[in-house]
């Protein structure tokens, strides 16, 4: 059992300047139990389970993890032993040469014999799918890839408690999927206790018990279901029901109810198939060769290039995007986005191909990467990799300062970069940006780079770990830069986020272009997106559903306040709430 007693934690960001992370915490963990934490970033979750694990030492109260004290250093190799923890960022725990020396990395630390080591290794490959990278170095891995190796370094040490900070936040939908039901199966199985961080509230409903931090203080405790009944609460606090309860509420205003079979499984009707072929080239729209402001000729990039070593990340990449359009990149993790992104920025030279950003080739004859490189700014996966400053405002005026722009502009850039994700530059501006919450980091970097005004936006993943109100975010200062002209690269795993903004979907697997064109192009080929493990929008999924019962809806519809429309204006009238 863990208790956790009138817990309380602050840190000093600056100077005499302090911050409440966790104010006055009472809860009970008991064994074999499955929790969910949600709440806004910076509320406190990661500083609370940090405390639980002995990495930080609370400022008062008291926490006991079978009688242990994490506080104690002569209790922290018996609290550690038993409660194993997946941090959000994968980087941030993987240490060794080899996946397979990943996993039994753990396991040696324990003591255990040699023979029990080797299966247990064995056996975690394969139930984590890692099977095909055992000899591969990690830090050659995708950001997913990664985050399902941190799980499974983890899981294969047996820990009686589990601590889940965002496990999926970078993972694609098949393989988020996979790992919840991997997590319930180990849960059933083990009884081991879980207590799960997430963003994502699908997630959340599949636990016994949801907590809801805000502010350091713990504002709802509860079953899931007793708690998603109250979306408008949760609203108040920048947090969300899943879509279909929040859809349903706002249909019930207006007399009509959804069917409680659609309810209870909205992706109904849906056998994701993994049996059909993957590449659809005839089904392509929106490449026209080296007309664009940024294109790609026949791109290869190969990691580790030998005869043995070398893997082909991207093969044959042909792509055009236009001045102001907004492109979303989509794909399956390990399919090249990431990878496609750093060669659109300079930061990867190809194997073979062109890149040319305004008709110039960057790896030509004159080189002039350094010059497309201010045109082009990049955001990321991991915005902790692009910061240089010990403070947040040296930050967002260190690429501005480096391209020679003088103080009364960088002033400026500063001030309206962070205004622009949200951040107030009175109350973050002097805190390092080490000391943010993973979604205040990410917002910090899109700002150092919004700051330079590139012609060319490329987001890595910009709503990954993000909660609500931050995805909102996210997507209004992508339309509003859209809006105003900017040409942009959306890659993302958020789906929905991609529908609502992209003007063109590009669709990546092994490496490949396999699928293009606008969104309700690309969303009518639902069959290849499941094959390859993505998804529709949750929206479309709803309204394909309410068609094939006999409902006049369209399901090409993105928001979710089209879709109330769509549902009020064209509902049976035997739906209506008498």
């Amino acid at each position: 059992m863990i208790t956790v007693s009138h817990l309380s934690h602050r840190f000093k960001v600056h100077h005499e300047q302090w911050i409440s992370a966790l104010d006055d915490i009472s809860l009970t963990f008991s064994d074999g139990e499955y929790a969910a934490i949600i709440g806004p970033n910076g509320s406190g979750k990661t500083t609370l389970v940090q405390c639980l694990n002995a990495l930080i030492t609370p400022t008062s109260g008291r926490i006991t993890v079978d009688h242990f004290n994490p506080s104690d250093p002569k209790d922290q190799w018996e609290v550690r032993r038993r409660l194993g923890m997946v941090f959000q960022n994968p980087d941030n725990q993987i240490i060794s040469a080899t996946v397979e020396r990943e996993i039994a990395f753990g396991l040696e630390n324990l003591g255990l014999p040699t023979p029990l080591i080797q299966s247990r290794v064995e056996e975690t490959l394969d139930r984590f799918n890692l099977l095909p990278y055992r000899h591969s170095s990690p830090h050659r891995l995708s950001g997913g890839e990664k985050q399902r190796l941190a799980v499974a370094s983890v899981m294969a040490m047996e820990p009686k408690y589990l601590i889940l900070d965002e496990p999926t936040s970078l993972l694609d939908p098949q393989n988020r999927r996979s790992l919840l039901s991997l997590l319930r199966d180990i849960h059933s199985e083990s009884k081991t206790t879980v207590l799960h961080i997430t963003q994502f509230p699908e997630e959340a409903l599949q636990a016994d018990r949801l907590i809801v931090l805000v502010q350091g203080k713990v504002m709802k405790d509860g079953t899931p279901q007793s708690i998603f009944e109250q979306p408008s609460q949760l609203s108040h606090w920048g947090l969300e029901a899943p879509l279909i309860l929040r859809l349903n509420e706002a249909i019930n205003k207006a007399g009509l109810c959804l069917p409680d079979d659609i309810l209870s499984k909205p992706d109904q009707g849906y056998e994701k198939r993994t049996d059909l072929p993957i590449s659809c080239p005839a089904t392509s729209q929106g490449y026209h060769p080296l007309s664009g402001v940024l294109t790609t000729e026949h791109l290869y990039y190969v990691y580790e290039a030998g005869p043995r070593t070398q893997t082909a990340a991207l093969k044959d990449v042909c792509l055009s995007i236009e001045r102001g359009e907004c492109v979303g990149l989509i794909g399956p993790t390990g399919s090249g986005k990431t990878t496609l992104a750093e060669n659109l920025t300079g930061l990867l030279k190809p194997y073979t191909g062109r890149i040319q950003c305004n008709g110039v080739d960057l790896w030509g004859r004159n080189k002039e990467v350094r010059t497309v490189r201010r045109k082009v700014g990049l955001v990321f996966q991991f915005p902790e990799l692009q910061f240089f400053e010990e403070n947040v405002q040296d930050e967002v005026a260190f690429g501005p300062r480096n391209i020679g722009f003088d103080e009364t502009k960088v002033e400026k850039h500063v001030k309206d970069a962070l205004e622009c994700v949200g951040l107030n530059v009175e109350v973050f501006g002097c805190r390092s940006p080490l000391s943010l919450s993973s979604g205040e980091k990410r917002l910090v970097a899109i700002a150092s780079i919004l700051s330079m005004k590139p012609e060319i936006l490329v987001l890595d993943e910009p709503t990954a770990g993000l909660d609500p109100q931050g995805v909102r975010r996210i997507f209004h200062l992508v339309h509003n830069l859209h809006e105003a002209g900017r040409t942009i690269v959306l890659i993302s795993h958020n789906i929905d986020l991609v529908a609502q903004v992209a003007d063109r979907i590009v669709v990546l697997h092994e490496g490949t272009i396999v699928l293009q064109g606008s969104p309700q192009h690309v969303f009518e080929h639902h069959d290849v997106l499941f094959s390859m493990g993505l998804d529709i929008p949750e929206t479309t999924k709803i309204l394909k559903v309410l068609r094939l019962k006999g409902w006049d809806v369209n399901p090409h519809v993105f928001t979710f306040q089209d879709a109330i429309e769509e549902i009020v204006t064209h509902h049976p009238p035997s739906l209506t709430i008498k």
